[in-house]
């Protein structure tokens, strides 16, 4: 037997202490009757050599007691144990994590990380395993340990250079925490001998731009160790282009957008002075844009042509061209119409229409329609866009309640401004309230809202404590509306005593929400506040109004379809490729992943078809590599930089098959059970013998 502690065997030497206390007697045995002892001072016995051991068994059951703790406590295995499996496993398990991101395309730096995956095959003996991983946005194993041990141990290597020569970097991010994490996991699987050195070889370009935020919260799992091999090639500076959002503010629609651009130097550049060209040329469209090494600039370059629906940007002048271009598309112009039903003078300061159509501009992204509609005349039956928001200012006649009710059966919202008290019946009839009361509220100078519910979504741009303040907005009149079933109403707002501001009800898949003062200057300060703008914009939004397509991705994003295509095609969709390769989706998909590569992809399912621009991930052009003490931050174990001595190596292998051993065995536990039934023997004994101890007193009379 062996200890993998021995060192706790000294713990045994605490058997010394209950000899000594059976040594020393504190009282003696005799009964002596004795007359007065209050002129007599006791002292206890001495240690004579007279003195002789008592109760041996019960001594011999404490003695035991301690020297099972200490066993236990150093931990015994037999050696004769160890399973013929320990005994041939394999010297090392070494995952390859190449990475394939798009900074691996620059010149030169692809074929130093052949050569360091080479260098690592070479290295590994008949003993060892290999797994090959590739890692961008996603992980992809190229090789298993599986497929390794499955091929002769003479064709091993071969099959690690052919999986190798299938590899090419791609154009996605670099996910390097995500691979880290997933190679990880992969030796730390069950069953894996711990004498088995685990590594991962990182072969990356370790490029700032890395992403890492998967390591945060991991637990790195213990014996599995790093072996940073950065990738260095022939230096070259590296600038980047990338798209931002359009630029409209002080552009008129009919005067074009402009196109906003960033332009990235690295800080080792040796180059300041760029060119900005859109393909196909556009007349007195090129810039120069002088940007100093370790700054940006940002660049507005007006659009093509209105005959123009796709196009490109390239940056000149840089040395590495893999982040040099932008792929543009030509956004749509999305039209969104609100019916307003009310008083149709939109020059008349006193109404709400003037300020709503205020509110709503024209934008290059965004064309709103404010349509008016007279509320006793009849509602519109075809010919015109359904809208998402209905506004109603004035007490509507039977046909606009009929087509309100009909809107909100539908999904729209409903909007009812309450200008006076006499839209009970209205109301009643959208709410769905039977017993719900209105009248005109009591004010004296004027009423403020005094609480709000900022846990609803149309009040969330108010969350922040610099815009929450409502108490500024003064409001002359407000009506009050009395509901005998509470529950059914939500209370978004309300004034200072109590009365509702604004409230909210759900009918069906569509929303009512009931504004009890109007914003125009004879109710209230609403439509000159600073709270009206954002306020009208988060109705409309959460009506569902501002839903634009989004027609801008980065290579890896999933594309949702219902987002780009008013009905989704019940068969089979395609899909053309930037290079124009095909791609077919089967029936009743709803997403579209195959982006891998940046460009325009065109969807064939439509008439016409619908397109949408993929570019590279901004994140890849921050090509200065980062310190490896980062990994170490996140808790990455990394390997020693000189490999262990062959006697070290031996060592810790044969320490880690002791402690395998230990592990499975479990010896301590058998002793610490022994020392348990052997206490609870020494408690029932010494509860036998207690008695005879307790009579060894002296009487006095």
């Amino acid at each position: 037997m062996s200890f993998l502690a021995p060192l706790f065997l000294l713990g045994a030497l605490g058997v010394v202490l209950p000899i000594v206390f059976h040594l020393v007697r504190r009282s003696s045995r005799q009964k002596t009757t004795f007359s007065s002892l209050m002129f007599l001072s006791p002292s206890p016995p001495r240690i004579t050599r007279r003195t002789r051991l008592e109760q041996l068994l019960l001594l011999l059951l404490r003695c035991l007691v301690l020297g099972l703790l200490a066993a236990a406590f150093a931990r015994p295995f037999l050696r004769r144990a160890l399973p013929l499996e320990a005994r041939s496993a394999p010297n090392r398990q070494v995952v390859v994590l190449v990475d394939t991101s798009a900074s691996m395309q620059r010149t030169g730096y692809w074929e130093e990380a052949r050569r360091q995956v080479e260098a690592v095959v070479t290295s590994l003996t008949a003993a060892d395993q290999l797994a090959l991983l590739a890692f961008d946005r996603q992980i992809d194993t190229r090789l298993s340990f599986h497929d390794w041990n499955a091929a002769a141990p003479g064709d091993r290597a071969a099959l690690a250079r052919e999986r190798l020569a299938a590899m090419r970097p791609g154009w996605a991010a670099t996910g390097l925490g995500a691979g880290l994490r997933a190679a990880a996991e992969l030796l730390a699987e069950e069953g894996t001998p711990l004498e088995t050195e685990r590594r991962i070889a990182l072969i990356s370009d370790l490029q700032a731009g890395a992403e890492l935020d998967d390591l945060l919260a991991y637990e790195w799992p213990r014996g599995v160790a790093l072996d940073v091999r950065p990738v260095r090639a022939r230096e070259h500076t590296n600038a980047g282009l990338h798209g931002l959002a359009q630029a409209t503010d002080g552009v008129e629609p009919s005067a074009g957008r402009l196109l906003r651009v960033q332009v990235v130097n690295a800080a080792d550049a040796a180059r300041e002075q760029f060119e900005l060209v859109w393909e196909p040329p556009t007349a007195g469209s090129n810039q120069t844009v002088y940007v100093p090494a370790g700054q940006s600039r940002v660049v507005n370059l007006p659009e093509p042509p209105a005959d123009v629906t796709a196009a490109r940007v390239v940056l000149r002048g840089d040395d590495e061209a893999f982040d040099n271009v932008f792929h543009w598309l030509r956004p749509a112009t999305a039209e969104v119409p609100i019916w307003f039903v009310g008083p149709a003078a939109a020059d008349d300061p006193a109404g709400m229409l003037y300020y709503l159509q205020r509110v709503f501009q024209p934008s290059p992204a965004c064309h709103f329609e404010v349509r008016a509609w007279s509320p006793e005349g009849p509602a519109p039956t075809t010919g015109e866009p359904e809208p998402r928001l209905l506004i109603l200012t004035e007490t509507p006649g039977a046909d606009w309640t009929a087509r309100a009710q009909r809107r909100l059966a539908e999904g729209a919202t409903v909007l009812y401004v309450l200008s006076n008290a006499a839209g009970e019946a209205p109301l009643r009839a959208l709410s769905g309230e039977e017993e719900l009361a209105l009248s005109e509220a009591t004010v004296g100078d004027y009423a403020m809202v005094g609480r709000l519910d900022f846990t609803h979504p149309l009040l969330g741009a108010f969350r922040d404590a610099r815009y929450s303040d409502f108490t500024g907005i003064h409001f002359w009149r407000h009506r009050r509306v009395t509901v005998a079933t509470p529950g059914d109403a939500r209370v978004v707002a309300a004034f200072e005593n109590g009365d509702p501001a604004l409230l909210e009800w759900s009918r069906g898949s569509g929303r009512l929400l009931v504004l009890t003062a109007g914003w125009h200057p004879a109710d209230s300060q609403l439509a000159r506040s600073s709270k009206f703008v954002p306020l009208l914009y988060s109705i409309l939004d959460q009506a569902g109004g501002l839903q634009l397509a989004r027609r801008q991705f980065l290579v890896g994003d999933e594309v949702e379809l219902e987002s780009l295509l008013d009905t989704v095609p019940a068969g089979p969709i395609a899909v053309r490729a930037p290079d124009g390769t095909p791609v077919t989706l089967p029936a009743g998909s709803k997403t579209f992943r195959a982006t891998a590569q940046p460009g325009v992809y065109t969807v064939l399912a439509t008439d016409p078809p619908v397109r949408f621009a993929v570019n590279l991930d901004p994140a890849e052009s921050r090509t200065a590599p980062f310190g490896v003490d980062e990994l170490e931050r996140r808790g990455v174990r990394l390997a020693s930089s000189r490999p262990p001595a062959p006697a070290a190596l031996a060592a810790a292998r044969q320490r880690a098959g002791e402690v395998e051993l230990e592990g499975r065995q479990k010896l301590w536990r058998w002793l610490i059970v022994a020392a348990l039934v052997v206490l609870l023997a020494e408690l029932w004994l010494a509860s036998r013998v207690a008695p005879r101890n307790g009579s060894n007193t002296v009487n006095a009379t």
